[in-house]
């Protein structure tokens, strides 16, 4: 890659770029190293050509397969956030999307693990990074339901529309997607007592902060191929939240199937819809059970699945237990 093609000329040139800093400082990104790694990344690179000359504007722009560009602020923000704690070594993304997030986290963290779940996005990504001389990002094919438990655990997690710090994500209570400057989807595992009282098209209250926020239930998509009988349900907001909000859906479960209360941070997610839970067998070993979340009450969860009252459950920290491995008294 050329040195005029990295600086950019015209509407790509660096002068552009300081006015989209500028933009930035004055809706409040007060990180320097954020700043400064934004400055310097050609943005436009991340764009089909006929785009590039709005590369440096403040807006979030396509990038075909239904997906977009975030708008620079957001990536700013998010990553401002995911610093905010201090140097991280290792960050999941999920979400490659063009490769543009990716990058700009390349430069302030010593690892980046990414998955993509649209395969001609990635091969882009990375034959961007490769021209971009990025060596310390790791790229997969992947829907990004499963995570990466191959490379975890993470200091870090962030996903090009969604930001998680790591901890254990509630389905009734998702971290709401930004998916641009105006518009927030929020994403929630429906059981299937819930999804009969549900219709398409109608508004339902979400817990946000101290209020109450409306969002309209557009679609309702199938969830794990292990069997469970949840659903995805996609909610749209009309307001605008910032990144790492959280929703709570408020909607009144009527039945329930018969299961067993367990500490919420005894588990990890598996797929969309299912959880893993890990109990300790007659020979001391942790062995994993698959369960599915129906109800939750402040730090219990209630689940359906082969557990039963009086199991013992490993807490705080499953996702990194090894099914088979010697149970120490501390877990």
């Amino acid at each position: 890659m050329n040195s005029i093609e990295l600086a950019g000329v015209g509407m790509t040139s660096q002068r552009t770029r300081e006015r989209l800093i500028q933009r930035l400082i004055d809706q409040g990104i007060i990180s320097q190293p954020v700043l400064d790694v934004m400055r310097m990344t050609p943005r436009h690179l991340f764009l089909d050509e006929a785009l590039s000359h709005k590369a440096y504007e403040d807006t979030a722009l396509p990038i075909g397969y239904s997906q977009t560009l975030s708008q620079p602020y957001i990536v700013a923000r998010m990553t401002e956030i995911l610093l905010s704690a201090g140097p991280l070594k290792k960050v999941l993304e999920i979400g490659t999307g063009s490769g543009y997030q990716t990058t700009i986290l390349s430069q302030l963290v010593q690892q980046v693990y990414t998955v993509e779940r649209i395969e001609p996005l990635l091969k882009k990504a990375k034959e961007r990074f490769r021209k971009l001389g990025l060596q310390n990002i790791v790229a997969e094919l992947s829907d990004g339901s499963f995570g990466w438990d191959g490379h975890a655990p993470y200091d870090g997690i962030i996903q090009r529309r969604l930001l998680d710090e790591g901890s254990i994500v509630n389905p009734s209570v998702p971290v709401l997607e930004i998916l641009d400057s105006t518009y927030v989807e929020a994403r929630v595992s429906l059981p299937k007592s819930i999804i009969k009282s549900v219709n398409l098209g109608q508004k339902y209250p979400f817990i946000i902060g101290d209020e109450s926020f409306d969002a309209t239930l557009m679609r309702l998509a199938p969830m794990s191929s292990r069997g469970s009988n949840n659903r995805l349900g996609i909610f749209a907001f009309d307001a605008f939240f910032n990144p790492g909000e959280t929703a709570r859906l408020v909607l009144n479960i009527k039945e329930a199937k018969r299961g067993t209360w367990v500490p919420l941070n005894a588990l990890s997610q598996a797929e969309q819809g299912l959880w893993t839970v890990f109990t300790v067998s007659s020979d001391n070993s942790a062995q994993k059970d698959y369960v599915e979340l129906i109800h939750i009450e402040k730090t219990m969860a209630y689940v359906s699945g082969t557990l039963k009252t009086g199991d013992k459950v490993i807490v705080g920290g499953a996702s990194k237990v090894a099914e088979g491995q010697a149970v120490r008294d501390s877990q």
